[in-house]
This record gives C-alpha cells, sequence and structure tokens, in this order.
C-alpha cells in the first residue's frame, strides 16, 4: 500500500497518455477504496482525461427474472444488440447520463444506481456500465429495437469487446458485490 500511495502521489505531476490513464483506473478499481481515501487521485485523472479529450459513455445492464439482459439494437441495424446507454454530454454526471440514456432508448426510470464496470475496451471511449432498480414499461419514440436478450447476443454485436469484458468482471464478483 505505502508503495501505491508514493506512486499516486507523483500523479499530480506526471504528464499521461490516455493508455497510462486507462490502466490506472483499471487499477483502481481493483482498490475501490482508493477513490475515497484519495479523493485527488480521481480529481488528477479526470483532469488528464479532459486535457486528453477522453470522451465518456455510459451503458445500463439490466437483467430480468429468466436471466436475459436488456438490449438496444443499433438504429441502422435490428439485429445487433448493445446495452442502452450512450455520450456524456458536457456538463452531465455518468448518473445523470444514466438516468437520461435509459429514459430517451427505453421509456424506463432507473433508481438506486451502481456503477458496476468501467473500461475503454480499445475505443475512443471511456466506457462505465451502471445497473439499478427500474420502474416503468419499455416504450421509445427512437430508432432501433428494445428487447430482453441472451447475453451471448450482446457479445457478438459492435460492442462485443466491451460486453465480453463486462460479463468476465461480473462473473468474478460475489453476489454481495453485484446485487442488483
Amino acid at each position: 500500500m505505502y508503495l501505491m500511495r508514493r506512486r499516486i502521489n507523483h500523479l499530480r505531476t506526471l504528464e499521461l497518455d490516455s493508455r497510462d490513464v486507462q490502466v490506472i483506473l483499471n487499477l483502481l478499481d481493483e482498490y475501490p477504496t482508493a477513490w475515497e481515501a484519495a479523493p485527488r487521485i480521481a480529481n488528477t485523472i479526470r483532469k488528464q482525461m479532459e486535457k486528453q479529450e477522453m470522451k465518456r459513455a455510459v451503458c445500463i445492464l439490466l437483467f430480468n427474472e429468466e436471466g436475459k439482459v436488456l438490449g438496444v439494437s443499433r438504429k441502422d441495424n435490428p439485429d445487433d444488440f448493445g446495452l442502452p446507454g450512450g455520450k456524456v454530454d458536457l456538463g452531465e454526471t455518468e448518473e445523470e447520463a444514466v438516468i437520461r440514456e435509459l429514459r430517451e432508448e427505453t421509456g424506463l426510470e432507473i433508481t438506486e444506481i451502481t456503477k458496476v464496470f468501467q473500461h475503454s475496451a480499445e475505443r475512443e471511449y471511456w466506457t462505465s456500465c451502471w445497473t439499478g432498480k427500474i420502474n416503468g414499461t419499455i416504450h421509445t419514440t427512437e430508432k432501433g429495437v428494445v428487447k430482453w436478450v441472451e447475453p451471448e447476443m450482446l457479445i457478438q454485436g459492435c460492442f462485443g469487446e466491451y460486453n465480453k469484458l463486462l460479463f468476465e468482471s461480473l462473473s468474478n464478483k460475489t453476489d454481495k458485490e453485484f446485487e442488483h
């Protein structure tokens, strides 16, 4: 832990490239208390991400009683499913983006949101995945199909690499760590 703190203190003076930032964020996610114990770390990384214009996005992972995942098809391909979500708007928090994106794409409301995963999956967006409790019925005016799908269908879609990493990460968590 001492070595980790020493390295973290040097972050404030370093110029990091986006790959460095991704590695650091992945490591910090393995030690959730580091975010709470050292808010300067998170602030430094956020500033580095903004400086490098690393874009942020969110997605929402929801399971039904049968173990299916809520999927949203691409607007131009009704057979290519991903998780509901999208870009985080300027000045918007990730939590606000989760609520907005889910409402826009599915008509559902979400409460008790919890971050369960984040990664770039070698794309230009740093994407965090959230879950929570939903209310309402599915209805939307956006193009695309919204339906409950098998998790494998998401791995086959255009965001398959990210979804595969997400599901692998969740399979390593205990039921207590992932209650939704």
